[in-house]
């Protein structure tokens, strides 16, 4: 019976351990998380850098898989810059603040390539 009575008192903290210590309560882990894609196609892009960036000082780097995914988990609270290159492809920055309440960050990234030229809303002067 005391065998059943520890199981079972196991099986509650459990989930009440993953909600305090790490998974936000909805059962994923904190971090940043997201796909590359061409802006033209749409495609994924393999094989891109991916550098997380707090402040000027270098946290992680990974490269994209075949379907474009990227993932820095465990992350903690603050704020962060994810640079994303690849070849043939213009560099794109884009900001991520993790706080308390969102410990978790989904991104889509879309890299466009030199022939679809800079971004729109990026002024060019001559």
């Amino acid at each position: 019976m005391m065998r059943w009575m520890n199981l079972l008192a196991l099986l509650l903290l459990v989930p009440c351990s993953i909600t305090l210590f790490g998974c936000g309560g909805n059962g994923k882990p904190p971090g940043i998380f997201g796909r590359v894609v061409s802006k033209g196609t749409r495609q994924p892009i393999a094989s891109a850098t991916v550098t997380l960036l707090r402040g000027d000082t270098q946290v992680a780097q990974v490269t994209t898989d075949s379907e474009g995914k990227f993932a820095f988990p465990n992350l903690t609270v603050g704020d962060y810059t994810v640079v994303v290159t690849a070849d043939g492809f213009l560099e794109s920055r884009i900001r991520v603040t993790l706080t308390t309440e969102k410990r978790r960050e989904s991104l889509t990234v879309e890299l466009l390539s030199p022939e679809e030229g800079p971004p729109t809303d990026v002024p060019i002067t001559d």
